[in-house]
This record gives C-alpha cells, structure tokens and sequence, in this order.
C-alpha cells in the first residue's frame, strides 16, 4: 500500500497517527514479528491457543508460521 493511500484512509488524524512517538514504551520491550515470532512469543505461553485442544493449537500456529516463511504468499 502507497503512503497516500494510508494518509487517506487515515484522513484527519492522519499526521498525529503517523507522527507519533511513543514514551511509555521502548523499543526494546516490542515482540516484533519475524520468521519466529511464533516460538518466541506464542509457544512458549501458558495461554491455549484459542481455547482449542491443544493438538489444535499446535497445528494452527505451525499453520501460521508456515504461511508467514511462505515464499508463495505475499502481502499486498
């Protein structure tokens, strides 16, 4: 997607969302996505996943992980 097109879907608030500079959080405490994201941040949970069995929830992440390392699937 083109900057312009996020400046118009934003509209308004557009040069405050855009502009913004966060103090309460650095940058350091941020699980930013990436090929293992899944097993640094999910996995490694006590949290089910999605309240589902978790034979289930392994699959789905996997699933996820496997579209994300995907060279097939793109994002437009």
């Amino acid at each position: 997607m083109e900057m312009t097109n996020i400046v118009s879907i934003l509209g308004d608030e557009s040069e405050s969302l855009l502009s913004h500079n966060c103090k309460g959080i650095s940058k350091d405490q941020l699980q930013l996505p990436g090929s293992d994201f899944i097993d640094r941040v999910t996995a490694h949970s006590d949290r089910k996943a999605f309240q589902r069995p978790m034979a289930e929830g392994v699959a789905l992440l996997n699933a996820i992980q496997d579209a994300y390392l995907s060279q097939e699937i793109t994002v437009a």
